[in-house]
């Protein structure tokens, strides 16, 4: 009877060791495994990821707290197209899609697209031409257009397929300035500060004949002077604009790049 309950407390001590043993291999190849994984990269949570892949950038847009970086290259590149949108010739309008958009305003651009025509433009023209700065969502029905619009900027059909524009003068140029631009994926945020630069019929002083004014639809002059500029100084007007910014009215004009070669659409327009 001693005999047999000595061996089967040999038995269970052997048992317990063999188990001791397997739980520190099964330890030791686990965690070296895991270990491997993880020094090399192959198996990091998406917290871990995120916080790798994350840029600190001064302008730019969140979505689910995720930073999208805006380059160099692409603030120039937005920057260009603003200049071209933007041509100053007339003042600008909000519109919910660019097909709402002022048409005389949409045409203008026609003079301001570094191209020569000669005497008269096509349709063909006229369509290519447009829907190359506002991209293919932009309707163009040109006989509609001009047979609907006596607009300073809108050409007059001449019959034949024949479209002459007439110079016009004494426009107010109104001028934009890059506030900020902010991204999401391929849609961008432009913020716009308004302002015009013109002669300051009630200024004195001979070195100050002309100022920066501000758009005021509530009054009946509409243009009011804000600061004036010194001829004879190298002032930097669009910095003075930005640090002015509550004085004068504010855009968001938001476009889409479509891609390297065609580069952006505009898509709407919204006064802040």
């Amino acid at each position: 009877m001693k005999k047999n309950n000595f061996l089967i407390f040999i038995i269970v001590i052997l048992v317990i060791l063999l188990a001791v043993c397997l739980v520190i291999i099964y330890k030791n190849n686990y965690l070296g495994t895991k270990t491997e994984v993880l020094s090399s990269g192959e198996n990091i949570t998406s917290e871990e990821s995120l916080k790798e892949n994350t840029t600190e950038v001064s302008n730019v847009a969140g979505k689910n707290n995720v930073v999208e970086e805006i380059t160099d290259e692409e603030r120039q590149a937005v920057e260009e197209y603003v200049n071209v949108v933007c041509n100053g010739i007339m003042k600008i309008d909000e519109f919910d899609n660019i097909n709402e958009a002022n048409k005389e305003w949409i045409y203008s651009h026609l003079l301001t697209n570094g191209k020569e025509y000669g005497d008269y433009l096509t349709a063909e023209q006229i369509q290519t031409d447009l829907t190359q700065i506002f991209g293919t969502d932009l309707v163009v029905n040109v006989k509609n257009d001009t047979d609907s619009s006596d607009g300073y900027f809108i050409p007059i059909n001449k019959g034949d397929n024949k479209y002459e524009f007439i110079p016009v003068g004494g426009m107010i140029e109104v001028d934009y300035a890059v506030n900020s631009i902010e991204k999401e994926q391929n849609i961008y945020t432009i913020n716009l500060i308004e302002y015009s630069i013109q002669f300051d019929k009630d200024s004195s002083n001979p070195e100050e004949n002309y100022a920066v004014f501000s758009y005021n639809p509530n009054v009946t002059s509409k243009w009011e002077k804000v600061f004036n500029l010194e001829i004879n100084k190298n002032e930097d007007v669009i910095k003075k604009v930005i640090e002015s910014k509550d004085k004068f009215l504010s855009y968001n004009l938001i476009i889409e790049k479509i891609n390297e070669k065609s580069g952006f659409k505009v898509l709407k327009l919204k006064q802040n």
